[in-house]
């Protein structure tokens, strides 16, 4: 599996051309979703041509609140920790950190070449991290190459990462690592034309099989999904295979994967943060009630986490998952959900042997607090105009009730004040419409209603 996909790797890697004027080849990928103040990676994928410097310094120019915590360099058969160390660039006088690449046993000129950086941003919403370059010959700098340089064939990105805050609704995920297994079939009343799997995934580890579909009747196997050597998503199956884009699975960040089967269109596509990763042709012969799904890993060391795993008979677009992958549920009037886990209670697994329309095993599975991207939908709320008062109307959108509804009220647009509360009876109707009317003050020429909801 390993040899294949490294293969595949440096074959794109030397596809690559260098830049004029750019002695380097130089790409990074980058996460999605992260949760704020937790550790995230960086893939730094590069190649530099040969050069009279003897010396080659890369810096990682980053916000004052972020931290490196670790870095790590890989080839096809090496892997080797760099040191980062904290330095000055060129005239820049902002936080950078420098990362020594010299030409030894490790690093050879004009062979690609794999960085995973791995850092910390703390009680940040967004960060930016720019990338400099710097060549030398006998101490003395010789070229230098930065980010922020104003040039149209500038190489190197400027990476942006958004954080976000993870709430209680997101409950709690799976964990399969070592024996873990965690595997189902269709019955044979369930016989879908189309079927979707989506779930978000966190990856503590590489180079596994996590997924694998298999055709219990014809006992092959169809796909088999990989967290490969240098984290990227890849398939040990390659007969027919297509490759649009690329997803790097760095560690601690979540990421929403979705495999799409036809037998009308006769392929598997698998999507990764809404995009179409690569697809695999499916035979003509093949019916959907005879593939058996298995998540697990193929190495001791090997361990990840889902949440809100989702599987529907499916006759929509995938785009409408993509819209809805961070809420609980959502409704697709052509499709049908056959089974939907949060994880929150372990016992929903085990009950899942009573579902009508698939089968289910599962062996030592750990459950524990997710950060994954799930979020309560926003309540939808309503203000109607009567002759002496403002009557406010809203109504939860969630399967979830919150804890709270808070309402406040501003005449000025800056300070807000509670004029109503309630908290709702979790034995009622999740769909309950909220009331609420206020007086008019006739000295208002202005009125700002806005609505808390606390999960």
């Amino acid at each position: 599996m390993g040899k294949r996909v490294v293969i595949i790797l440096v074959l794109f890697w030397a596809s690559a051309s260098f830049a004029q004027n750019f002695p380097f080849y130089f790409h990074a990928d980058y996460p999605e979703f992260t949760p704020v103040s937790k550790s995230f990676e960086v893939s730094i994928t590069a190649r530099f041509q040969k050069t009279d410097a003897d010396e080659i310094d890369l810096f990682v120019l980053v916000d004052d609140q972020v931290y490196p915590e670790d870095v790590v360099f890989k080839t096809g058969s090496l892997k080797k920790r760099l040191k980062y160390k904290e330095a000055k660039f060129g005239d820049d006088n902002g936080k950078a950190y420098r990362i020594r690449i010299n030409p030894d046993s490790t690093f050879v000129y004009d062979s690609p070449f794999q960085l995973n950086l791995q850092l910390t941003g703390y009680d940040l919403e967004e960060t930016e991290i720019g990338f400099g370059i710097e060549y030398r010959k006998n101490k003395k700098l010789i070229r230098q190459f930065s980010s922020y340089d104003n040039d149209d064939d500038n190489i190197l990105p400027v990476v942006k990462i958004n954080f976000y805050k993870s709430q209680a609704v997101a409950g709690k995920r799976m964990v399969i690592s070592g024996d873990s297994d965690f595997n189902f079939s269709l019955k044979e009343n369930t016989k879908p034309e189309n079927l979707l799997l989506e779930f978000w995934a966190q990856f503590d580890s590489e180079d596994f099989n996590f997924l694998t579909l298999s055709n219990t009747y014809r006992r092959d196997t169809l796909l088999t999904l990989i967290t490969n050597r240098f984290k990227f998503l890849s398939t040990s199956l390659m007969n027919g295979k297509l490759s649009i884009n690329e997803a790097y699975l760095g560690k601690s960040s979540w990421n929403h994967i979705a495999v799409f089967l036809s037998t009308k269109q006769k392929n598997i596509k698998v999507y990764c943060n809404e995009k179409e990763i690569f697809s695999v042709p499916l035979d003509y012969s093949y019916t959907l009630k005879n593939i058996r799904f298995d998540f697990g890993v193929s190495t001791e060391k090997g361990s990840y986490s889902i949440d809100l795993l989702r599987v529907w008979e499916y006759n929509n677009s995938p785009e409408l998952a993509f819209q809805n992958m961070h809420y609980l549920s959502y409704n697709a009037d052509s499709s049908k959900v056959l089974f939907n886990l949060n994880f929150d209670d372990p016992g929903v697994v085990a009950a899942l042997t009573q579902n009508k329309n698939i089968a289910v095993e599962e062996t030592d599975l750990d459950y524990r607090q997710s950060d994954a991207p799930v979020f309560s939908r926003v309540p939808e709320l309503n203000l109607y105009v009567y002759n002496g008062f403002y009557s406010i109307e809203w109504q939860n959108k969630d399967v979830v009730q919150p804890k709270e509804f808070s309402l406040e009220k501003s005449v000025n647009g800056d300070d807000y004040a509670e004029v109503y509360s309630v908290t709702p009876d979790n034995g009622n109707d999740p769909s309950k419409v909220y009331y609420f009317s206020d007086q008019k003050n006739p000295d208002d020429e202005v009125v700002l209603y806005r609505l808390k909801q606390t999960n």
